[in-house]
């Protein structure tokens, strides 16, 4: 994947956002008026930023899973049977239902009670996705995870926002990230480069096409799933005690 082709990604399981088919948006408005981030304050930004950090965020140790990275965002217990590395895009629907509807409770079922190890990774399919992977990483690893959350729990106010850079300002702003720290993240090209790269690597090495796809273990599996299917997987490919 390279920055042209981001565009041309996946007509199918997670298709390129269309700004020309969202209805305008006041910006200025677009935060409050929909109540989620009025109650995400910034002192509470930070609150859930340390949850991670004590409660969820460990060290990679040397004999970690070949399948983590050194630079990977990860959650839940390194020694963990099970690896779950998850390829999504920021703008994709998809993978907005499965944060809303499968990410939580799979994330307790499974993350917090030590049997996988959660690996995020950014995969985006278009400019908005890009950039809004953009400002989740310019908040550095410990926020990694709280804004990607609070990105996709504001999925439909920023990607229906007549300037999606506006509405993502605003987020990043909450969560103590300034306007000129998001205006720089966006202009780092290292940062850019490092992002696609992550995509790249992913169609190269697991043959990722579309998001959501999940790899356990090593072994892909593409689109949306339930639960259910998802605990089927994990259990599937936990190694016998």
């Amino acid at each position: 994947m390279h920055a042209e082709a981001a565009n041309d990604l996946n007509q199918g399981m997670g298709h390129p956002y269309n700004p020309a088919m969202r209805k305008n948006r006041d910006d200025q408005n677009l935060i409050s008026r929909r109540g989620v981030l009025t109650a995400l304050s910034s002192s509470a930004f930070v609150a859930a930023t340390a949850s991670y950090t004590l409660s969820y965020v460990w060290a990679k140790p040397a004999n970690a899973s070949s399948w983590e990275n050194p630079d990977d965002n990860a959650i839940g217990n390194p020694e963990a049977p099970v690896v779950v590395i998850e390829y999504f895009s920021l703008t994709c629907p998809h993978c907005w239902r499965h944060h809303r509807d499968i990410y939580p409770a799979f994330r307790r079922d499974f993350v917090d009670t030590g049997k996988v190890r959660l690996i995020l990774r950014d995969y985006p399919l278009n400019a908005p996705a890009l950039h809004a992977a953009q400002l989740a990483h310019c908040g550095g690893k410990e926020r990694y995870f709280p804004f990607v959350e609070t990105l996709f729990q504001q999925f439909e106010q920023w990607t229906q926002s007549d300037n999606y850079i506006v509405a993502l300002t605003k987020i990043g702003e909450l969560g103590g990230v300034s306007e000129a720290q998001f205006k720089a993240c966006l202009a780092d090209k290292e940062l850019e480069a490092h992002i696609l790269k992550v995509a790249l690597d992913g169609e190269q090495k697991y043959a990722v096409q579309s998001t959501p796809s999940f790899i356990f273990n090593g072994k892909l599996h593409a689109g949306e799933m339930t639960l259910e299917k998802m605990a089927k997987i994990v259990n599937g490919v936990m190694p016998e005690a």
